[in-house]
């Protein structure tokens, strides 16, 4: 079956497993395996130097740099530093639903705070996953080519409803449409968390003061918290679901 433009992008966002060194990147691919493979491992790359970096400060010239690839063959790949993180977001979130549908399954019937801790635990695990969530809508959704938003968009539309019908099926109160919601939710949750958690050098040296002491905020503990929160609220009749 031939594949359109979206879901051949959407393969090679998400096909995982594969890599190479620095010095084999400088061969030439030829096949498309051997093209896939390179596409992985510049992923490889640029997960390594987010973890050193924040995302302004890195670029496609450091990228092609680490990954020893000349800049116009890197731009075979990806055009935009979005489009890389766009790439490698996909990869982190498709190890996340699989993780965490498996623990929900593998836990049975699970109560609001087995859930909430559940997910919490998840999330506070993988701080690649979450500071790119934090840039999701602000920097990684554009200068993108719409091609590769709307694979993105449909990626995670069906990640995120299958998971949320694992939800629905093992945490006994949540009504049908609930688990989307709560999915929706936790994002805004830990977008804005990891904001709170991780200010500018100048304000964290601010926060020292004793009287801004409330604004200091630990990403784990207050996530784990408001977590519990919502879904405790989702159990009210009075909330709202998705259609």
């Amino acid at each position: 079956m031939q594949m359109n433009d979206s879901q051949l992008c959407l393969q090679q966002m998400t096909i995982g497993h594969l890599y190479m060194t620095a010095p084999e990147l400088s061969k030439r691919a030829r096949t498309d395996d051997q093209k896939l493979a390179r596409r992985e491992a510049i992923l490889d790359t640029a997960a390594a130097l987010f973890a050193e970096k924040d995302l302004p400060q890195l670029s496609m010239d450091a990228l092609a740099a680490a990954s020893g690839l000349a800049k116009g063959s890197l731009y075979l790949y990806f055009k935009t530093k979005e489009e890389v993180f766009l790439a490698l977001l996909v990869r982190e979130l498709t190890a996340w639903f699989a993780a965490v549908g498996e623990q929900v399954r593998s836990a049975g019937l699970l109560k609001p705070k087995a859930l909430a801790d559940v997910l919490a635990d998840s999330l506070v695990e993988r701080r690649a996953l979450t500071r790119m969530l934090a840039v999701l809508h602000i920097t990684l959704e554009h200068n993108v080519s719409r091609e590769s938003l709307l694979a993105f968009k449909q990626f995670l539309l069906a990640g995120m409803g299958r998971l949320a019908e694992v939800l629905e099926t093992h945490a006994f109160f949540l009504r049908p449409g609930q688990g989307m919601l709560l999915l929706l939710q936790l994002d805004a949750l830990v977008i804005g968390f990891q904001h709170q958690a991780n200010p500018a050098p100048v304000v964290l040296e601010l926060l020292e003061l004793p009287e801004l002491a409330p604004f200091r905020i630990d990403f784990a503990t207050h996530l784990r918290a408001a977590l519990l929160q919502m879904i405790q609220g989702l159990t009210t009749p009075t909330q709202l679901t998705t259609h």
